[in-house]
């Protein structure tokens, strides 16, 4: 139905013969679409079995061949052609059903080429942002539609109030332009993997501030259109606005007791209490921090951490600087017994530390966010945080390592079960891997996918056979390739059908029993359980044995990633929804960024 709205709209304006020479992104899609000489093959696409997605790859492979010509021809903005092929591949992909190893080679090519004529001369994680490579063909479609309407709705607006169109057209429109203001509000939500921030930046730029919908209520059988513009959602997608000429506040980086500090030893960096009095400013002027001395002493060191770590020059110490903060900060709030009692966005003291971060993040240094999510539950960051250091102090605890600071992170036998445990419980939500190998990691913040840092791998270097022989430590196996469950799911289907076909065969009635069979209840009951197992099969195995079961629970970590600076495996894949803190209406997300 939602579709519906939108293409009977589309169709109405490629119909229009006005609208059919204008210069705008649709004839760009046109131009996209005619290939006078397909390719046949490629090096760049060779790698795509997929004959959907292999065709996808050629024809956007001959119009970057051809990219110049097409621009100069028609005299179109490079930038304004480079991001309308962005969407024409995102059209193309969500009218398609693509295996995920297969888009994965896709988006691997696609690359490739956007690099080659796009974005040759930015770097490869600003890049990154403009280009989202989703797995989920709904957030593709869906970014398509917004930045379409936003494209097409001066011209539509100017035909709605000439009066020149019919009613029938004129109510196309207007059904149209509410579905999107709708769509917007959704996106808005779902913004958590920042997939969608991009088209809301553009829609914001477009209607905030201005009375370009108030034509609605007069044109549009009365309809008024309401829009809340989230303060904050331009912090959570402050990767894409140009970096402004302010310069960030120059405090003395000789003085940063954190430049030369080992990972394993930030922890006992951030508790220290030297130099506190001297970054009091963002704490002192918050009421309900101010009211305990330990609150207080806690924002103090919090705002110090905060200001050393983004202050750190090298990208790498600054991004481990920064996850291990974030740790911190949960870690030392289960200690602080006002805050661990009544963790929640309602609590006045979580609103005025998220106020801090928030103030020192844009205040003190813009070009290098480390932002904290004062969210979930301290349980759950407590196991995260448990994750989080192991990975970081694997390498340090294998017979590989000869360092001289190997007892300082090394891991005990009693930690490493443990680890396993957590290791065994979270695996499944935080990894997808393929048959061919390939694997996404979408908990970067806290896991690792590599089998390598598998914990049974550690169980012989760190001798745990021999020191504790009594317990038995049990290897976790990755979970199956997200194509097996496919297969299965294929499978599992055709079984359904052919016994359903069964079943109806052995209960086809004669034509002189249809008429008593057909109207006895109980035929009717049968078949209705059957197909009722039948779907709950199906969505059992995807609930319970793929990634899709933490999807359908909002599974809170899709607020929190996107923070590391490795961009290009954090957003590969899929989903993300967002909720940002608006500290006024009780709404309380906080995305972390490092530069």
């Amino acid at each position: 139905m939602a579709d519906d709205v939108v293409k009977s709209a589309l169709k109405l304006l490629k119909e229009d013969e006005t609208f059919k020479k204008e210069k705008n992104t649709n004839m760009l899609y046109n131009l996209f679409d005619y290939i006078l000489k397909p390719y046949s093959k490629t090096e760049t696409c060779k790698e795509i079995k997929d004959a959907t997605l292999n065709r996808i790859c050629l024809d956007f492979e001959n119009n970057i061949d051809n990219w110049n010509d097409i621009t100069k021809h028609f005299q179109y903005d490079h930038n304004i052609s480079c991001h309308a092929a962005i969407y024409w591949l995102y059209g193309k992909l969500s009218e398609t059903n693509p295996k995920h190893s297969e888009l994965f080679e896709l988006y691997t090519s696609f690359k490739t080429l956007l690099k080659k004529k796009c974005f040759d001369k930015i770097e490869d994680n600003f890049f990154y942002r403009k280009f989202v490579k989703s797995y989920d063909m709904k957030v593709l479609k869906n970014k398509k539609y917004l930045h379409d309407f936003l494209e097409y709705f001066d011209y539509i607006k100017t035909l709605i109030m000439s009066n020149t169109i019919g009613e029938g057209n004129k109510k196309t429109y207007c059904d149209y332009i509410k579905y999107m203001i709708d769509l917007y509000k959704k996106m808005q939500k779902e913004n958590g993997r920042k997939e969608y921030c991009a088209e809301l930046i553009d829609f914001e730029n477009k209607f905030k501030g201005k009375d370009e919908l108030d034509f609605m209520k007069t044109n549009c059988y009365g309809e008024t259109i309401n829009i809340l513009f989230n303060e904050n959602f331009k912090i959570t997608c402050s990767f894409l606005t140009e970096q402004p000429e302010i310069k960030p506040v120059n405090r003395n980086r000789e003085d940063n007791a954190l430049k030369e500090v080992a990972h394993y030893g930030l922890y006992e960096h951030f508790n220290k209490d030297d130099n506190m009095e001297t970054f009091k400013e963002y704490c002192n002027k918050r009421t309900n921090i101010n009211k305990k001395s330990e609150i207080s002493n806690f924002c103090k060191k919090l705002s110090r951490n905060l200001i050393n770590v983004t202050n750190l020059e090298n990208r790498e110490k600054r991004n481990i600087g920064c996850s291990h903060f974030i740790h911190w900060v949960y870690d030392e709030l289960m200690k602080i017994s006002d805050v661990k009692s009544n963790y929640s966005h309602n609590n006045p003291v979580i609103k005025e530390l998220y106020n801090v971060v928030n103030e020192i993040n844009m205040k003190e240094y813009m070009y290098k966010h480390c932002y904290v999510h004062f969210d979930y539950t301290l349980d759950k960051w407590k196991d995260w945080k448990v994750l989080h250091d192991y990975f970081m102090n694997f390498e340090c605890n294998t017979n590989d390592y000869t360092g001289s600071d190997k007892e300082k992170c090394k891991i005990s036998c009693d930690d490493l079960n443990n680890i396993n445990k957590l290791y065994a419980k979270y695996i499944k939500k935080s990894c997808t891997y393929f048959s061919n190998k390939h694997y996404f990691t979408e908990r970067p913040e806290y896991f690792n996918c590599d089998q390598k840092y598998n914990p049974h791998n550690l169980y012989l270097p760190l001798k745990c056979d021999k020191e504790k022989p009594e317990k038995v430590f049990k290897k976790v196996e990755p979970p199956q390739s997200i194509e097996h469950y496919s297969k299965y799911i294929t499978e599992k289907s055709e079984e359904q059908r052919l016994l359903y076909k069964n079943i109806a065969n052995q209960f086809r009635p004669s034509k002189q029993e249809e008429f008593s069979l057909t109207s006895d209840p109980f035929y009717t009951a049968v078949l209705g359980v059957l197909g009722l197992l039948g779907v709950s099969l199906v969505f059992f195995v995807f609930y319970k044995f793929t990634p899709l079961g933490s999807r359908m629970h909002g599974n809170p970590m899709n607020v929190y990633r996107s923070n590391y600076e490795e961009f290009e495996q954090e957003m590969l894949e899929q989903r993300l929804r967002s909720r940002n803190i608006n500290p006024q209406n009780g709404r309380i997300r906080i995305a972390y960024h490092t530069g």
